[in-house]
């Protein structure tokens, strides 16, 4: 390989000694692997199972955590892929997410106990308490991450139950995070259909499964006293 290689660039006017020939055909090796590897994700993304049960499951689990905590599964998944720009992950925006929303509902009982150590930190309360559900909640504060120090950032962020990942997005500012974010809603949108049609997927497939196993269980009730008295 490394003979053809000196050929072809000598051919092509290069000065090549043997130490430029291997570093040339390793990188023409790494493109290769990279090229493997990024085959193997396209592939893998329209598989049968990708295109059906993953896709159900992905869908379903967003429809359901929306509803539940009262945001748009659109805005969850772009929020989500925002967030693993910094190192983050959309299951752990969900689980912040959530924890923001928890908050929100215990301010209705008159639990205000974030309220002390988040305005210590430097955070508005009544942000968080007054925003129209946890999505924006979460966006509205990074009006304040971008102006607060590093400390700052930390503090609230413990008092928040905020990640890493989550101050380094915040710290982009209010404009910075709605640029990204509308840049993953563009790329990879998460319609009504797709969250109803995966439900009734899965709800299908428990269904499926339950009367596969119904019919199994009565295959198993005769057959298990033989193998009893075989036993005895």
């Amino acid at each position: 390989m490394a003979k053809v290689i000196s050929s072809l660039l000598v051919g092509l006017g290069f000065d090549v000694d043997q130490k430029g020939a291997r570093e040339f055909e390793g990188s023409i090796d790494s493109v290769k692997s990279k090229a493997l590897q990024l085959g193997s994700v396209v592939a893998g993304g329209f598989g049968l199972k990708a295109l059906t049960a993953d896709f159900a499951s992905s869908r379903d689990m967003l429809g359901k955590f929306a509803d539940t905590f009262g945001v748009l599964p659109n805005d969850v998944m772009a929020f989500g892929n925002a967030l693993a720009t910094e190192q983050g992950s959309l299951e752990g925006f969900m689980s912040q997410l959530e924890n923001l929303e928890r908050v929100r509902a215990r301010i209705l009982v008159g639990d205000v106990g974030f309220f002390a150590p988040a305005a210590k930190a430097g955070i508005d309360p009544s942000v968080i308490a007054n925003a129209q559900n946890a999505t924006d909640a979460y966006l509205a504060l990074a009006d304040s991450f971008s102006t607060m120090t590093t400390q700052q950032r930390i503090n609230a962020a413990e008092a928040l139950g905020l990640d890493e990942a989550s101050i380094r997005l915040l710290s982009k500012g209010r404009e910075g995070v709605e640029q990204l974010v509308e840049r993953f809603r563009t790329i990879r949108p998460v319609t009504e259909s797709s969250t109803e049609a995966a439900a009734e997927f899965n709800r299908q497939w428990v269904e499926f499964g339950q009367n596969i196993g119904s019919a199994t269980d009565s295959v198993s009730d005769q057959f298990l006293p033989v193998i009893n008295s075989a036993i005895d």
